[in-house]
């Protein structure tokens, strides 16, 4: 939410200032552009020796930074949480969210959000470098840059889709071996 308000605002900074036509085209590409590098930051590895939270056990080194796309497909398709018991002398019994169980749990899960991430992060950055391009082009009328902005934001948001699907299945089928 912090992110998106961000790239709203510099957009909205970017718009007032600059009031040229060609610049207000590409003015919501910033945030595609600024929400792309959120997600590649979001893959830097910072650690702490305290636990995140997200368990009960004791933790060195527990990542405080999960990558982007973690909290997208948690909140998109909520899994609800699961039922943990620690053993110890007294059997204590714990809730925790399946997907952060998953991320701490299970290698394949943690992979999927780092390449996904990695994915969508460069096809944000994309689709702003190639509006970027078409609003600077000297040769390109309003219309034409209007026209062709949109349909290569549209194919560069099915190309992402298409190889985020592709990716998921590749990634389900090894598993299946």
């Amino acid at each position: 939410g912090a992110v998106v308000f961000t790239a709203f605002a510099i957009s909205a900074i970017i718009a007032a200032i600059f009031k040229n036509p060609r610049i207000l085209i590409i003015e919501k590409s910033f945030i595609t552009g600024i929400l792309g590098i959120a997600f590649l930051v979001t893959l830097i590895p910072f650690r702490t020796n305290k636990c995140c939270g997200c368990c009960r056990k004791e933790s060195k080194g527990a990542n405080i930074i999960k990558p982007a796309l973690f909290f997208f497909i948690k909140q998109l398709a909520p899994l609800g949480e699961i039922v943990l018991s620690q053993t110890t002398e007294q059997e204590e019994e714990f809730s925790e969210d399946k997907y952060d169980w998953l991320y701490r749990e299970v290698g394949t899960f943690r992979k999927m959000m780092r390449d996904m991430t990695i994915i969508w992060g460069v096809g944000l950055l994309i689709e702003f470098v190639g509006r970027l391009a078409f609003a600077l082009s000297p040769k390109l009328s309003l219309d034409s840059i209007v026209l062709w902005a949109n349909v290569f934001f549209a194919l560069t948001f099915a190309l992402f889709v298409g190889i985020t699907f592709l990716y998921v299945w590749l990634m389900m089928d090894s598993l299946k071996r």
